[in-house]
């Protein structure tokens, strides 16, 4: 069975043998026989919307690739985009946005991996989208605060993972925190896009694992899911 199930909203019982580290459960031949594995689902703890890119998206035309777990989708930095159907009201009382991105055109601007905008507000996770490199912005009546990783951004694979909690957007990339900004207010009503804000910000990279919680999930929680699924080229970074 799969270890580490209680991050993705499920504990794992079993009804004989010995489990262990990396999920794996010791059995006898007499056990093997006739056993049981059980899954029970941990309320608010799995995410609200989860895309593995393994099907096709309606919303546009895909190219399939290896991703970091399964297969990934091409997004073009022209018009790819894809309407969730998770609006920013489900996450008032908090939550968590997550997605693996590999830039085709690194030293684009402006390259939004997940975002949503209303009037007034946009909240853009991508490339070069507020300052050099990965990070966040909030925009609010045209007036932007971002936290970004300062570092020029490359064309691998990388984990890019936003909190919001009460007052406070929080940025983690490859499972480091690395700085957040005072938020006032999300995109009221507003439809969370991957690959673009919303008819805007599109960006050219191909995109995998995508996830949208309706909870904070804890900077360790974070880091969990990165280091279950990421590349081994990522291993010694």
């Amino acid at each position: 069975f799969a270890a580490g199930m209680d991050s993705e909203g499920a504990t794992v019982t079993t009804s004989t043998g010995t489990p262990r580290g990396e999920g794996v459960l010791e059995l006898t031949p007499e056990q093997a026989r006739s056993f049981t594995i059980l899954l029970h689902e941990m309320p608010g703890q799995a995410p609200l919307g989860y895309w593995s890119m393994n099907d096709v998206l309606k919303d546009k035309k895909p190219l399939p690739v290896e991703g970091v777990k399964g297969r990934a989708l091409v997004f073009d930095g022209k018009k790819s985009q894809f309407a969730t159907g998770v609006k920013t009201d489900a996450l008032k009382n908090g939550g968590t946005l997550a997605i693996w991105a590999k830039l085709t055109k690194p030293n684009a601007k402006n390259q939004v991996v997940m975002g949503a905008k209303s009037e007034s507000t946009e909240l853009a996770i991508g490339s070069d989208v507020g300052g050099t490199g990965f990070g966040v912005t909030l925009t609010v009546n045209g007036a932007a605060n971002g936290a970004s990783t300062g570092q020029p951004p490359d064309d691998q694979w990388h984990h890019l993972a936003v909190t919001l909690s009460a007052g406070k957007i929080e940025f983690f990339l490859d499972g480091k925190a690395w700085g957040g900004i005072p938020a006032a207010t999300l995109p009221e009503g507003a439809e969370i896009f991957l690959g673009s804000l919303g008819s805007k910000g599109f960006a050219a990279a191909t995109l995998d694992e995508a996830r949208i919680y309706e909870r904070v999930l804890t900077a360790e929680e974070i880091k969990s899911v990165f280091d279950r699924e990421h590349p081994p080229a990522l291993n010694q970074k």
